[in-house]
């Protein structure tokens, strides 16, 4: 699990890809969501991800409002009526 401090931006990023795993865009929308794992208080509300290029996804994420603790990433990938969900998780000290 990665560690950041209180301040620092926190880089989310995510590759999409097609079962054959080639890249591909999620075609709906892909959107990311942060919380804090204790309490579901978030860190940052549901938002579109930026699309760096196909199947390449990445937010900043900025922690100065966070607390300490541990905290829990939501990729949401939606492609017509195929939702899937991917998440990961980080630290603030």
């Amino acid at each position: 699990m990665a560690t950041y401090q209180i301040g620092e931006h926190v880089i989310c990023s995510i590759t999409v890809k097609d079962e054959d795993g080639d890249l591909q865009d999620a075609a709906t929308s892909m959107s990311i969501e942060v919380y804090k794992s204790s309490n579901n208080a978030s860190l940052q509300a549901s938002t579109s991800m930026d699309n760096d290029g196909t199947g390449l996804y990445h937010k900043d994420i900025a922690t100065s409002t966070g607390e300490k603790g541990d905290y829990t990433i939501k990729y949401t990938a939606v492609d017509g009526a195929r939702t899937t969900i991917q998440t990961d998780t980080f630290t603030l000290e």
